[in-house]
């Protein structure tokens, strides 16, 4: 890996950990979307997934009171049958079939997100919950994107910001947690990723505590949108270069 594309890495690794600083997500979508054109998409899964960890961690901790388990149980349970699925399917399938899927899943999340943003808090329901669990846990090891549907649900029936973030937190924790053996099996992870991840620790760490401070001060609506065109842009040029 040349210097220019560890910069191009840090740089969208510091963006990507602002974001979920202030969000509670967003943090895997974005950095897939621009990893996968530099590395393999397995490469940037595992990549993501190793970088997570302490993403998660250092997020939740503040705001861990908030979390909702009476809401997250069923989506906890449920993904412990998707992320297998989800890495087998990135270890055995085509790159250029990858590429195109994700770049599809980045576009379709933003489509959704576009018509159900303003809707009005729902009722939790277990069998959606354990539906949207087992789409999100193939996603988180497929992708390291877990981040979508589990995004979708939990923004539909709760709306407070710090509820959000925690929950959204420990789920992504979770499925981090399970997704990781998994990897390992599935020979993913390598001497090489944990340098590289290791060359950007200091811009992701920038990044996250500058996106804490802002989540206390900022309404996330404009960051929000920032990553709305951020993700837009890199999705499409994730489906053409396949």
């Amino acid at each position: 890996m040349s210097a220019t594309e560890i910069i191009i890495i840090a740089t969208v690794t510091a963006f990507a950990a602002f974001a979920i600083g202030v969000t509670g997500f967003g943090f895997g979508l974005i950095a897939m979307s621009v990893y996968s054109n530099i590395i393999t998409v397995p490469e940037s899964a595992a990549l993501v997934a190793v970088l997570s960890f302490g993403i998660i961690v250092v997020n939740l901790v503040p705001i861990r009171k908030h979390i909702r388990f009476d809401i997250l149980w069923p989506l906890l349970l449920s993904a412990l049958v998707g992320v297998p699925v989800g890495v087998l399917v990135l270890v055995r399938v085509d790159e250029a079939v990858l590429r195109i899927g994700l770049g599809s899943l980045i576009l379709a999340t933003l489509a959704v997100d576009l018509f159900t943003r303003n809707h009005a808090v729902r009722e939790p329901s277990v069998p959606v919950a354990c539906l949207v669990g087992v789409a999100s846990g193939a996603l988180g090891g497929a992708y390291s994107t877990s981040g979508p549907p589990t995004v979708m649900y939990l923004s539909s029936v709760m709306r407070h910001k710090c509820e959000l973030k925690a929950s959204f937190s420990a789920f992504f924790l979770a499925v981090a947690i399970i997704r990781l053996p998994f990897l390992l099996a599935g020979g993913v992870l390598s001497a090489d990723l944990f340098l590289t991840a290791l060359l950007v620790l200091a811009p992701l760490a920038a990044g996250l505590a500058l996106g804490m401070i802002v989540f206390k001060r900022l309404d996330d609506r404009v960051v929000r949108r920032i990553v709305r065109v951020f993700l837009a842009i890199s999705a499409i040029v994730l489906i053409v270069r396949s």
